[in-house]
C-alpha cells in the first residue's frame, strides 16, 4: 500500500489541517485574542517539515497571522526584523502591526533623529496595513526577563535595554530621548508612508500602570477605534491633564466609532486617597463615537456628575462599559437612571464601586454590584470580577492585573 503525503492530501482535507493549527488565548486582562504559543510554533514547524508547502494559501495566510502579531523592535538604531519582513511578499499581505517601543542597545537610549524617516521608507512597504498595535513593553519585560527591577518598585520602567537585557541608562551623543512618545512616531511614519490606519491599540496589560500608557495625540485622524491605557498628573503626565479623561487630542478624530480608555496609577503612586477625575468642556461633540469604554483602578475616583458630563460629547453614543468606576457624592442607583435618556444599545459594568471619606485621609469603599441593576439599556450586564481581600478592595502594590471588558465577551449570557 502506497504512503500518503502531505502532499497527496485532497485541498479540502490540507486546508483542514492547516485550520487546525489555529488556536487563540484570550485572557481576561487583555483587549484582543492573540495566537497561543503552541499555535505559533505549530504553525512555523509545518513551514518546515512541509517545505514544499509553504507558499501554499493556507499555510501562507497563518504565516501571515504569525507576522501580524510578533512586535517588532528597534536594535541600535534600526528595525532589521521589520526591514526583513518588508522585503518580503508577506508585507503586501499584512493588514496588522505589531510595534513596541523597547529599544535593545548595546549602549546609550533614544533614537536617532533620522528614525522617523527610516522608518516611514520601511513602512511603504505595507500598503495594506490598516490596523497598529502599539507595545509600550512586552508581556516578557512584566515577567522580569528584560529588567533588573523586582516589580517596578520605584520610578518607571526602564523603556532602554542593551542586547544584553540590562536597563540601559547612560546618553549617547546625538540621540534623543523617546519611549513615551513612541506611539507619535509610529503613527507619524504610518501617515507619512500612506498608511491609512483604521484603528490603534495599546494592550491592556492588566490595566498596572504607568509603563503601559502612551500620549494619543498625534493619533492618525483616519481611524475609528481608539483603545489607549493613561496614566498620572503634572510633570510627568501621560495623557491626563487638568484632572480631565477626556482630552482635545480626541477632537482631532472625526472619523471614531469606539474608544477605550484606562487609567491607572503611576508606578510610584502609593498613596490610598483617590485623585478626583473630572469631564472635560474644551471641544465640540463627536456625533461619530458609538462606544465608549472607560476602565480605572483604586487611584481616582469620579463623581456622578463627571461619568454624565463625559458622556455629553458623545449623543450618538449606543454602547457603554464602566469598570471599576469608583463614585464619590453620588450613587449608582442614581447615575444609571441619568442613562436612561442616551437610549442605550447595551451597558456593561464592572466592579462598581462607591467610596466615602474616613478623617483624615483614608477612605472606605462600598461594592455596588448588586445595585443599578435597572433596564436603562436594551442589554445590561453586571460582573463583579475576583479582587484581592487586601488592602480594602483593590491592592495598593502593581502586580495585580485587572480584568478588561474581554470578561463580558468571555461570559456572555
Amino acid at each position: 500500500m502506497a504512503t500518503i503525503t502531505i502532499n497527496d492530501l485532497p485541498r479540502e482535507t490540507f486546508d483542514k489541517v492547516c485550520r487546525n493549527l489555529l488556536e487563540y488565548e484570550y485572557p481576561t486582562t487583555e483587549r484582543f485574542p492573540t495566537l497561543t504559543l503552541a499555535s505559533k510554533r505549530g504553525i512555523l514547524s509545518a513551514r518546515t517539515v512541509w517545505a514544499g508547502l509553504r507558499e501554499c494559501s493556507p499555510l501562507r495566510e497563518l504565516f501571515v497571522k504569525v507576522l501580524e502579531e510578533t512586535p517588532f523592535f528597534t536594535i541600535g538604531t534600526r528595525m532589521p526584523d521589520l526591514e526583513a519582513v518588508s522585503q518580503s511578499e508577506y508585507a503586501k499581505l499584512m493588514a496588522t502591526l505589531s510595534l513596541c517601543g523597547l529599544i535593545l542597545k548595546a549602549e546609550g537610549i533614544g533614537r536617532p533623529s533620522g528614525f522617523y524617516t527610516y522608518l516611514a521608507v520601511v513602512l511603504e512597504q505595507f500598503p495594506r496595513i490598516k490596523h497598529l498595535r502599539y507595545y509600550p513593553v512586552t508581556k516578557r519585560y512584566f515577567d522580569g526577563c528584560w529588567s533588573t527591577q523586582t516589580r517596578f518598585r520605584w520610578g518607571r520602567a526602564e523603556y532602554y535595554c542593551t542586547l544584553a537585557g540590562e536597563p540601559a541608562r547612560a546618553y549617547s551623543p546625538g540621540m534623543k530621548r523617546c519611549g513615551d512618545n513612541d506611539i507619535v512616531v509610529f503613527c507619524q511614519a504610518c501617515a507619512k508612508a500612506g498608511l491609512e490606519l483604521e484603528s490603534v491599540t495599546v494592550p491592556l496589560f492588566g490595566n498596572r500602570g504607568l509603563w503601559c500608557a502612551v500620549q494619543p495625540y498625534a493619533t492618525p485622524s483616519s481611524i475609528k477605534r481608539l483603545s489607549v491605557n493613561l496614566t498620572g498628573f503634572g510633570e510627568r503626565s501621560l495623557g491626563i491633564r487638568s484632572n480631565a479623561i477626556i482630552q482635545l487630542w480626541i477632537a482631532g478624530l472625526p472619523q471614531l466609532e469606539f474608544l477605550e480608555i484606562a487609567v491607572a496609577r503611576k508606578a510610584e503612586e502609593t498613596t490610598v486617597t483617590p485623585t478626583h477625575i473630572t469631564g472635560f468642556s474644551g471641544f465640540r461633540k463627536l456625533t461619530t463615537v458609538k462606544e465608549f469604554r472607560l476602565l480605572t483602578d483604586s487611584t481616582y475616583f469620579f463623581q456622578e456628575s463627571d461619568i454624565i458630563d463625559n458622556l455629553r460629547w458623545f449623543p450618538m453614543l449606543k454602547r457603554l462599559s464602566l469598570g471599576y468606576i469608583q463614585l464619590m457624592n453620588g450613587t449608582w442607583d442614581s447615575l444609571v437612571w441619568r442613562l436612561l435618556p442616551l437610549n442605550l444599545d447595551a451597558l456593561w459594568v464592572l466592579n462598581p464601586i462607591t467610596i466615602e471619606r474616613i478623617p483624615p485621609d483614608r477612605v472606605r469603599r462600598h461594592d455596588e454590584s448588586h445595585q443599578g441593576k435597572w433596564p436603562v439599556a436594551r442589554s445590561c450586564r453586571w460582573i463583579h470580577a475576583r479582587v484581592p481581600r487586601d488592602h480594602a478592595i483593590y491592592p495598593a502594590g502593581s502586580d495585580f492585573d485587572y480584568s478588561g471588558f474581554s470578561i463580558f465577551e468571555q461570559d456572555r449570557e
